[in-house]
């Protein structure tokens, strides 16, 4: 038997929405460890492989083109690593606009419903300007304005990966 959505209590209606949007907070939060995880990985194995082959086995960095497949393979994992970076901050923002959808739908968007603006005045007991439970600026949650935490990871990957190349031409033109 399907329940329509009319035949919904106010109550029960609400009920689903604070269900949903702890889920969606949950899998954000996942996301956010995820992101974490990918990043520290690609930045480990960025430092180790070469690091690992320095210490092991200093002939194989000795020339030109051993330096050039180590580089390549360095930005080959950063390559991969970027790619699913990306792809965890495309779900992330579609979890974010989800999060504000079940917001509106829960009514902290709208003016004076939770929050009386004569009363707000008078009382002087808030330190906002606007009588919504949430401002309208959290209504671009999601977008590419509001959605700039996972640059730096990004960022982060590329700069060791950089760090890391140099670090190998200049170990190879040391030893040689």
């Amino acid at each position: 038997m399907t329940m329509l959505y009319e035949s919904f209590n106010t109550d029960h209606k609400l009920q689903v929405l604070i269900d949903v949007r702890a889920s969606l907070l949950n899998q954000i939060h996942q996301a956010e460890q995820d992101t974490n995880k990918i990043t520290i990985a690609a930045c480990t194995f960025l430092i180790i492989i070469p690091g690992y082959i320095i210490t092991q086995n200093t002939d194989l960095i000795k020339n030109i083109l051993s330096c050039c497949v180590v580089t390549i393979f360095e930005t080959l994992i950063t390559v991969v690593a970027v790619y699913f970076l990306e792809r965890k901050r495309g779900h992330i923002r579609w979890l974010c606009r989800s999060v504000v959808r079940t917001q509106q739908a829960m009514g902290l968007f709208k003016s004076n419903l939770f929050i009386s603006f004569e009363n707000k005045k008078e009382e002087d007991q808030q330190p906002f300007d606007y009588s919504t439970i949430l401002p309208e600026e959290a209504l671009g949650w999601g977008s590419s304005e509001w959605l700039q935490f996972t640059r730096p990871y990004v960022f982060a990957v590329i700069l060791t990966c950089i760090a890391v190349s140099i670090f190998i031409w200049v170990v190879s033109f040391n030893l040689t």
